[in-house]
């Protein structure tokens, strides 16, 4: 009997030691969490963000593991290769915060979490403000539980402006740099010439994304003309191409945006910039009028994003249509430096071939910056010429149909620039025969510029009084100095003799002037009576 309640004693010994030791030992605090562990994305219409997060901790909220203290902001960081904590000055005033744990010190609670942006020029070179944020909360047993999460404020579209084209015709854009510009995008102020046809493009972005080939987040925009001012005549406006879908693309690649998304800056996405294009081929009636054409770009959300208030972005062009600016080069461009206020004298002989060059050109095609392909003034477009009114009749035998253009360098060089860099250069002759029978008498001629085909810009450049020599020609290939005589009514003899510096009759040269007899020069009335007298009395005393 002794040896059962032995038994039994040690049976009932042991097992109360082993509840002990369950009872004694200490129970490890459970570490909190967050509920759900990972948030979905936040999204806010503005600036201002408030959002409510629940946390708990598994332990009672009687001891101190169970009683959550606080809740820090630990770090964000926005879609780029880098990641900061806060403090780091690369986004300090950027983003502000407050957090706040409701209720304090208990096993559950929801913390209060109000984000502000100040809009900054960085928020507007990344599409769609898209930040991480990581929370960290901590218990009275020092456990702690991290999560992170996305939060989204959406950003009105973004006006794209001109650049250059680089490389292969794509623009590749890492959300944290910043490349405004797009190529063919019209300018603030573009000048395009009367009659010149003039193509360019307004573009936005859209700078609500996901950063994803299919893209839920992308609006869609809708770009129209703001009624006043409206279009002006003669411009037509394309419709309305650009964002994620293929179907919207247009038909180059000008616009093509490579973006980078997520940490790292590793996922690459591509959709077209929003465009119109715009095609103005302005008439003379409208030259010197200015033209400000506005144009709005309106956002249209995807329903991932909820009913948020659309946003817009406007903006305005110059479009003003002026005439050529034309230029007569003088010496050594041309063989005479017209003046139209001091008209120049030139004496000609009768039979003589003359041909006087004049240079020209616009000097808008000089100007470089006003030339580029979407400044809007096409360089080459105008021919500079010379008119003469009526001037067969006012120079008889006289023509100025002769004209080439030359393809030359800023500085008038012919082959040391490329194409882009070179202007066109007119050249245009007046080529004078001058008929025999025209001897002693003057003619005055006065030269006007303007455009070939519109006449505009119409100006006096200069005038020549041409007087005709009398008592001299010039020889033609088929002239000798017997034929010559004839057709003047002289003897070939006394056409050598007034001529001393021929030395063979037979031989002649081209264009050589010759004297056509002696030739003597009478200053006054007075002296041709004394000549006269003198020669009575030679002629009776012999």
């Amino acid at each position: 009997m002794a040896g059962i309640r032995l038994h039994v004693f040690l049976r009932w010994n042991i097992a109360t030691s082993f509840i002990c030791l369950l009872a004694c030992r200490p129970v490890e605090a459970a570490a909190p969490f967050f509920d759900p562990q990972n948030p979905t994305d936040f999204f806010s219409a503005t600036e201002k963000f408030s959002v409510e997060i629940k946390v708990a901790d598994p332990d009672p909220s009687s001891t101190a593991a169970g009683q959550i203290l606080n809740a820090t902001l630990i770090s964000y960081h926005a879609r780029s290769a880098l990641y900061f904590p806060f403090g780091d000055n690369a986004f300090d005033g950027v983003l502000q915060y407050s957090i706040s744990l409701n209720p304090p010190q208990s096993n559950r609670s929801n913390i209060l979490l109000s984000l502000e942006f100040n809009r900054t020029s960085r928020m507007d070179i990344v599409p769609m403000p898209h930040w991480y944020v990581c929370l960290q909360v901590l218990d009275g047993s020092q456990s702690q539980a991290q999560s992170c999460f996305k939060f989204h404020v959406p950003v009105k579209p973004r006006i794209a402006q001109n650049c250059k084209l680089q490389g292969n015709g794509l623009f590749q854009r890492n959300p944290m740099s910043d490349t405004r510009c797009a190529l063919n995008a019209l300018q603030s102020s573009s000048k395009i010439g009367v009659g010149q046809s003039f193509e360019a493009f307004a573009y936005f972005e859209d700078l609500t994304s996901d950063g994803t080939e299919t893209c839920a987040l992308c609006d869609r925009l809708t770009i129209t003309v703001r009624s006043d001012p409206g279009l002006p005549n003669n411009l037509l406006l394309g419709p309305s191409y650009g964002g994620p879908e293929s179907t919207h693309w247009p038909s180059t690649r000008s616009n093509l945006v490579g973006v980078y998304y997520g940490v790292g800056a590793i996922q690459e996405s591509y959709q077209y910039l929003y465009s119109r294009r715009i095609l103005f081929k302005p008439d003379i009636e409208q030259v010197g009028l200015k033209y400000d054409l506005c144009l709005n770009a309106t956002e249209h959300h995807s329903s991932a994003l909820g009913s948020f208030p659309a946003a817009s972005a406007e903006q305005c062009f110059t479009l003003e249509v002026v005439r050529p600016d034309l230029k007569l080069f003088e010496q050594p461009r041309s063989d005479l430096n017209l003046n139209p206020a001091a008209p120049i004298n030139i004496t000609v002989h009768s039979r003589c071939r003359y041909s006087w060059k004049f240079a020209m050109s616009d000097k808008n095609d000089l100007n470089f910056r006003l030339t580029e392909p979407e400044a809007g003034y096409q360089r080459g477009h105008y021919t500079p010429n010379l008119s003469v009114d009526q001037l067969e009749m006012t120079l008889p035998g006289s023509s100025l149909a002769r004209k080439e253009k030359v393809l030359l360098c800023s500085d008038f060089s012919s082959v040391n620039c490329p194409v882009k860099d070179k202007f066109n250069l007119t050249i245009q002759y007046l080529d004078w025969t001058v008929p025999g029978g025209l001897e002693a008498r003057d003619f005055g001629v006065c030269f006007d510029m303007s455009d070939e085909v519109y006449m505009l810009g119409k100006q006096l450049v200069g005038c020549i009084n041409f007087h005709v020599e009398k008592c001299k020609t010039c020889v033609s290939p088929v002239d000798s100095l017997y034929s010559l005589a004839i057709d003047y009514q002289t003897d070939w003899l006394q056409l050598w003799g007034a001529n001393s510096m021929i030395r063979d009759p037979m031989h002649i040269t081209e264009t050589q002037v010759l004297n056509l007899g002696p030739l003597l020069e009478v200053y006054t009335p007075h002296s041709v009576d004394v000549v006269i007298k003198v020669r009575e009395r030679n002629s009776s005393s012999i």
